[in-house]
C-alpha cells in the first residue's frame, strides 16, 4: 500500500499511517490527510484505529469518494463536532457539512476501534467495533475513486487498514414489462450490462416484501440506472425520477423517432429500431456508453 500525504505530519508504513499532528509551516491548519493508492467505489472496508490520548478535542475519520481534481470527499469516523460518530462531506466550495452526527464525544472511552464500512451505492453502513451506529444515503454518488484518512487536532492518532474489498457495482434496470421489452432485456440489455457490472430487475428479487421497497433499494444500491422509457409508464418516470433525484448516472434507452419530455433531454440515452440490426445498436451504443462512464469515474 503506498501513501501520500498532503495535509499534516504523518509516518507511513504499509498498511499503517501515523498522524503527529499539524506540519510545522502549517499550524494554522490544525489537521492532517493522508491518501492511499486503492480504487474503490463500492465494498467493504475494515480500518483500525488507535488514540494515543482521549479524543476529546481531536478526530479520527475514513475518507472515501476522494476527488483530486474535485477537492472533495465523503468521510466518516469519530470524534467531529464533539460527536461520537459523524458521516459528513467536505467540499471546496461548502467546506464541512454533516449528513448525520450520533452521540457525544466523552463516550468514547476506548483508545482502540475497529471501524467497518459497508458501501453499497449511496448507501453507507457505519459500525464501530461490530455495531453498526449509522445507517444512512448520501445525497449524491462518490464523485472520486481514492480511499484516506483524516486526523483533526494535535494528539498521535494512528489508522491501520485490516481490509478493503471492493465489490462489483451495480445497475439496476427501469422498464415495463412485458413483449418485446423482456425480450430486450434478457437478450440485450442484460447481456452487455454484465460485462462491466452487476444488473438485475425488480421482478428479479425473490422475497417476499412491498415490490415499491425494493425498487427504492435497488435504485439507492446501484451506481449506474437503465431506464427504457419508449411507453409512457408512470411507475417507469417515477423511478427514473428517483434516479435523477439521488444524481445517478443514467443511460435512456427509447424506440427511435420517441419525442422526449423537456426534462429529460439533457440526459444519455440510446435510440433504436425495433429490428435484429436495431438490438445490435443498442449493444454497439449501450458498451460505448458503458466504458465512457467507467473511464471518467473510474
Amino acid at each position: 500500500m503506498k501513501w501520500v500525504a498532503i495535509d499534516g505530519s504523518w509516518e507511513f508504513d504499509n498498511k499503517t499511517a501515523i498522524y503527529k499532528g499539524p506540519s510545522k509551516d502549517e499550524t494554522n491548519r490544525n489537521f492532517g490527510i493522508a491518501i492511499i493508492d486503492n480504487i474503490f467505489h463500492n465494498g467493504d472496508i475494515k480500518l483500525k484505529i488507535k488514540l494515543n490520548d482521549s479524543i476529546d478535542g481531536s478526530s479520527a475519520n475514513l475518507i472515501f469518494g476522494y476527488s483530486t481534481e474535485l477537492r472533495q470527499y465523503y468521510y466518516l469516523g469519530l470524534g467531529n463536532w464533539g460527536k461520537s460518530y459523524v458521516l459528513a462531506e467536505f467540499s471546496e466550495t461548502k467546506g464541512w457539512s454533516s449528513i448525520d452526527i450520533q452521540g457525544n464525544c466523552n463516550n468514547l472511552k476506548d483508545k482502540e476501534y475497529l471501524i467497518d464500512v459497508n458501501l453499497r451505492g449511496q448507501k453507507v453502513f457505519f459500525l464501530s467495533n461490530s455495531i453498526n451506529v449509522i445507517t444512512n444515503i448520501l445525497p449524491h454518488p462518490l464523485l472520486g475513486n481514492q480511499l484516506g484518512v483524516m486526523a483533526w487536532g494535535k494528539k498521535k492518532i494512528t489508522f491501520e487498514f485490516i481490509e478493503i474489498k471492493p465489490t462489483n457495482p451495480k445497475c439496476f434496470v427501469v422498464m415495463q414489462y412485458g413483449e418485446p421489452y423482456d425480450s430486450l432485456y434478457s437478450e440485450v440489455i442484460k447481456p452487455i450490462l454484465l460485462k462491466k457490472l452487476d444488473v438485475y430487475r425488480a421482478d428479479e428479487i425473490y422475497k417476499p416484501g412491498i415490490i415499491l421497497q425494493d425498487i427504492i433499494k435497488g435504485i439507492i444500491e446501484s451506481e449506474i440506472i437503465v431506464a427504457e422509457i419508449t411507453p409512457p409508464n408512470p411507475n417507469v418516470f417515477y423511478e427514473l425520477g428517483y434516479a435523477h433525484a439521488l444524481n445517478k448516472t443514467t443511460i435512456l434507452l427509447a424506440e427511435r423517432n420517441k419525442d422526449l419530455p423537456f426534462d429529460i433531454k439533457g440526459y444519455r440515452c440510446i435510440f433504436y429500431n425495433d429490428t435484429i440490426k436495431g438490438k445490435t445498436e443498442v449493444e454497439n451504443e449501450l458498451l460505448k456508453h458503458l466504458n465512457n462512464i467507467f473511464d471518467e469515474s473510474h
